[in-house]
């Protein structure tokens, strides 16, 4: 069998080859990033090296060839690809891949299986710190933005066990495809085990919540025949704000809470990064006198999951297909980030939540918030979305 050689610095290290993998497949299950590498090829009784691609498959090569991949920069790769530890649970309902960090600076990861109580206890936990560092929520009445998926519902339980009942207003949506009657039903059917008061919003009064002129069904067709079907997401998030900001001031209530979960905000954070922008704060952003929170900015949507995990297998199943190359890229890239196995994705977070602190003007070029939800969202802001949203509002 041919071998697969990796050339460092601190040593050198022969990589296991399996049946039919290329030199990429192999780089690729070892964790080591393709772009960091030199490849050379010694073919068997001959004393030179000759370049070979990351396509080249082992099984394609003489017995004794070798394949040598020469690490282009001088660090320890060794301790950036840890072996992955299984943490067994019986029964669990998710599992995550947990980076440690030890004292002498070495990174293990180690294969956490959740059951359903414990990812509920993890999602407790991130909500009671939430609070505890941001004291003006949760003193008083909050708006609890929850449409029946799993980041919501997961919200509502730890919602249930971090903050007094009679200071919960949910609020739930109809109207756009995945707002459904049965996400609804989930939301309500928690609503009711946790005694929280919950506010149904009509398709008809989302509409007149967003200003719109038409019913909502022909906004929506209007809105996909001029940005495109993938686009939609622009506008049920725009929906979300209009509408949950209304209701708040309607209640009198300062603040509105959201189930974003990790990867949610690090994509957003990562895309306006990309743009030359700071990101908009978080996880606490200022809406003129509202202000929304983010109870869930740290913990990753695959805990989240494991906290009513039939429930968010029926939501998904009943998702839009719509997506956006944008939104995709930087979710994808937020994975990216935390598949690393060294933390990456809460280091470049927290990071990313402090400078966006900063950001003290991040509504002041445009006061209208109904500008702010899509004016740096390349495909629509190109197109002119303030130009759309007269048409139908006028």
């Amino acid at each position: 069998m041919p071998k697969f050689v990796l050339l460092t610095q601190q040593g050198t290290f022969e990589l296991l080859v399996k049946d039919g993998e290329s030199v990429f497949d192999i780089l690729k299950r070892s964790g080591i990033p393709s772009s960091m590498i030199s490849l050379l090829i010694k073919h068997g009784g001959v004393d030179s090296h000759f370049p070979t691609s990351l396509m080249t498959k082992f099984s394609e090569l003489n017995h004794d060839d070798v394949v040598f991949a020469r690490i282009t920069r001088n660090i320890d790769i060794a301790s950036f690809i840890p072996k992955l530890i299984l943490q067994k649970a019986k029964d669990y309902s998710t599992e995550w891949i947990e980076s440690v960090e030890k004292k002498d600076g070495n990174i293990s990861n180690i294969l956490v299986q959740l059951n359903q109580k414990e990812a509920e206890a993890s999602v407790v936990r991130a909500v009671q710190d939430f609070f505890k560092e941001f004291h003006s929520f949760g003193q008083s009445k909050i708006v609890v933005g929850a449409s029946g998926g799993g980041d919501s519902n997961a919200l509502l339980t730890a919602l249930s066990a971090a903050v007094p009942a009679q200071n919960i207003i949910v609020v739930t949506l109809l109207g756009f495809p995945d707002w459904t009657e049965s996400s609804v039903g989930r939301a309500t059917l928690l609503c009711k085990q946790y005694n929280f008061k919950q506010i149904i919003v009509s398709a008809e009064d989302v509409a007149r919540g967003c200003g719109f002129k038409v019913p909502l069904q022909d906004s929506i067709e209007s809105f996909k025949s001029t940005f495109g079907h993938r686009e939609l997401i622009f506008l049920s998030t725009f929906a979300i704000q209009q509408c949950l900001t209304l209701k708040a001031k309607e209640l009198q209530i300062q603040d509105i809470i959201l189930g974003a979960n990790r990867e949610d905000v690090l994509g957003e954070s990562l895309y306006y990064i990309s743009l030359g922008l700071l990101p908009s704060p978080f996880p606490v952003r200022s809406f003129g006198e509202h202000q929304f929170g983010f109870p869930l900015w740290l913990v990753p949507k695959k805990i989240i999951d494991g906290v009513h995990p039939k429930m968010s297998i029926e939501n998904y199943s009943e998702r839009d297909p719509g997506s956006t190359r944008w939104r995709d890229r930087f979710y994808f890239l937020a994975h990216l980030l935390e598949d690393s196995g060294i933390g990456a994705d809460l280091l470049i977070l927290k990071g990313l939540a402090n400078l966006s602190k900063g950001n003290k003007e991040w509504l002041s070029k445009d006061e209208r918030l109904s500008n702010f939800v899509v004016k740096d969202a390349s495909e629509i802001g190109k197109t002119n979305w303030m130009n759309w949203l007269r048409t139908v509002s006028e």
